[in-house]
């Protein structure tokens, strides 16, 4: 999904950051929201995205993750829509929170998989670079803004 108009994000962190591998490093609470902006990325594309996303945060071995992708993926099962908005807010010794247009849909523990979930977007093989380029973007530039 490398269609710029696809998906708009914003990446929110205590502190702003352009360091992508101390941003997915970090045990610190931050969030990730992105919101459909084309009617047609659908559930299996997203999925697919995501797959390719996981494979290359990890380098090529998501698999000492996989029940937690898997259970991500259940989090995020469902007709995705224009307009629909997912938050993936992380906070230490909780796990990654992941919300659809607002209603909670389950919590992924662990700080590898965290790791894992921020570097499908801002590892150093991404899976769109434009969106990578863009969540390190500083404040008003659309990128990021600070966590209240």
């Amino acid at each position: 999904m490398s269609n710029k108009s696809t998906i708009s994000k914003m990446l929110y962190l205590a502190q702003p950051s352009s360091e992508p591998a101390a941003i997915v490093a970090a045990d610190a609470p931050m969030a990730i929201r992105l919101e459909i902006t084309w009617g047609l990325v659908t559930e299996d594309k997203l999925a697919e995205s995501l797959n390719e996303g996981f494979r290359n945060a990890t380098g090529g071995k998501p698999e000492p993750i996989r029940k937690e992708i898997d259970l991500f993926r259940k989090c995020l099962a469902g007709k995705i829509a224009k307009g629909d908005v997912l938050d993936l807010a992380y906070l230490p010794g909780h796990g990654v929170i992941i919300a659809k247009n607002g209603k909670q849909q389950g919590v992924v523990q662990g700080l590898a998989f965290k790791q894992a979930l921020f570097g499908v977007w801002l590892s150093s093989n991404p899976a769109d670079k434009d969106l990578k380029r863009a969540m390190l973007l500083a404040k008003g530039d659309g990128g990021q803004t600070a966590l209240k």
